[in-house]
């Protein structure tokens, strides 16, 4: 496939004009795919959906019968194909092996399945426009802000309250709306820092946007994916000291911000109780007896029994809730309560042991692989950084993936169908464009390289 060349977007000062029939292309579909997932039911299953018919019936249009050119990244983009269809794979192998079928176990992993056309459709160029911002970018720059300040006024005016005063949207539990609107306020600060040269009002509302975010995570009361935010600031900090002209200014800024941050935090006293008990709940860990019910010693808890369950049906696993036959085994009753053992049907708030449990061995290949294909494809991607972009393009993948992993050491991150539809969606679309960006730049290379006379 011939590349066309496309200019340098300077610091992608605004967002381009679009004509009417960009405006009414799947273009714009992905565009806004994000904004009204937290708040519409079905609005980001319905998305994919549509997306990925659209990007098999391009996929079949321009097929291409010649040979592909052997680059380097040809083979990476068929293993991150097939990690997209792995949880759906380890879904049918864990039934085969159990001799049972149930159709309910396929509907998260068919989501993150039809993200397989979209990779491979936006990996040759469908959503590529010459003169347009990326989709990627867009996101980074505008559309996740928006989000974040829709979200936010969403939430203030229509509030719906769990137990416990944890406020969240109408059909979205607190772990995973607290998780993703802390993600999307770090992904919009991160915006924020890759593109240069945006007018001060645009930064403010940026600033605004990523505070509505961490509100929005606060007052949701849930501390799942915090821990990518001290990851994120020590190696922001340290990319500052590296490579910043001006690391100080840089740092006096992160001090600021996480300064600001904190009194964010501290102004929910119920998220501070959760936050402050983490740590001495886990070191408080009883091994070999019995452990009171803490939010942290029910997590470790629910990750030693499934791991017995696993041990007990590692080829087919247990589905939804055959290790209930198991509950009352004496090495779960030993450090177990009965809550805890009851709570389990609720999912082992943890994406790689609940896929473990349910599916044995292909579900804990498949999850692990979920992560680690994307990340090593984009890593083979980001050697010499070799256009301008393709850095935001690959931080999105690298921001999403930490902050997916992170949470999903302590929650379900692709279990439910709105949850499984946009991590599949990033995946595709980020890996995609990064793939696209990466063939563009070698191909305008290799015309660089054939006129240079010898």
């Amino acid at each position: 496939m011939a590349f066309g060349r496309t200019k340098p977007l300077s610091g992608f000062d605004t967002m381009k004009a679009f004509s009417a029939r960009d405006w009414l292309s799947f273009r714009t579909v992905v565009l806004i795919a994000p904004v009204f997932m937290l708040t519409v039911k079905h609005w980001i299953s319905a998305a994919v959906f549509f997306t990925a018919i659209a990007a098999m019936v391009w996929l079949a249009r321009h097929r291409d019968t010649r040979p592909l050119p052997a680059e380097p990244v040809i083979p990476w983009r068929r293993w991150a194909a097939w990690s997209m269809a792995g949880p759906i794979i380890a879904v049918g192998l864990g039934q085969a092996f159990r001799g049972e079928f149930f159709l309910g176990n396929f509907d998260p992993p068919l989501r993150i399945l039809l993200c397989v056309p979209i990779f491979l459709a936006v990996s040759q160029g469908w959503l590529h426009r010459r003169d347009a911002t990326p989709v990627v970018a867009s996101w980074l720059k505008v559309i996740l802000p928006l989000t974040l300040v829709w979200t936010c006024f969403y939430r203030v005016m229509w509030p719906v309250a769990w137990e416990g005063g944890r406020y969240t949207t109408r059909f979205v539990d607190p772990l995973s709306f607290g998780s993703l609107c802390l993600m999307f306020a770090l992904l919009s600060l991160a915006g924020l820092w890759l593109f240069k040269g945006r007018s001060r009002l645009a930064q403010v509302g940026v600033v605004v946007s990523v505070a509505c975010g961490v509100f929005l995570s606060v007052t949701s009361g849930s501390k799942t994916g915090w821990l990518s935010v001290p990851v994120l600031a020590a190696l922001g900090m340290m990319l500052a000291v590296r490579h910043a002209a001006q690391p100080r200014r840089w740092l006096l800024g992160g001090a600021v911000g996480l300064a600001l941050l904190a009194v964010l935090v501290l102004m929910n006293p119920l998220f501070v109780s959760r936050l402050s008990e983490t740590v001495p709940e886990a070191l408080s860990y009883h091994w070999q007896s019995m452990n009171p019910d803490g939010s942290t010693q029910i997590r470790i808890s629910l990750w030693r029994m499934g791991w017995f369950y696993f041990l007990q049906s590692p080829l087919g696993g247990w589905g939804d809730l055959g290790w209930r036959v198991l509950m009352d085994s004496p090495a779960l009753t030993v450090f177990a309560s009965q809550f805890t053992r009851e709570f389990a049907a609720h999912g082992f708030h943890s994406e790689i042991m609940t896929s473990t449990v349910r599916s044995g061995v292909w579900g804990l290949v498949s999850s692990i692989g979920l992560f680690l294909v994307p990340w090593l494809c984009s890593r083979r991607l980001s050697a010499g950084w070799l256009t301008p972009l393709l850095k935001p393009t690959l931080w999105f993948v690298w921001i999403v993936l930490l902050h997916q992993g992170l949470a999903g050491l302590s929650t379900e991150v692709t279990a439910l169908i709105f949850q499984a539809s946009f991590f599949g969606l990033c995946l595709s679309v980020g890996l995609g464009e990064a793939v696209f960006q990466y063939r563009m730049a070698n191909a305008a290379a290799s015309d660089t390289t054939s006129k240079t006379p010898a």
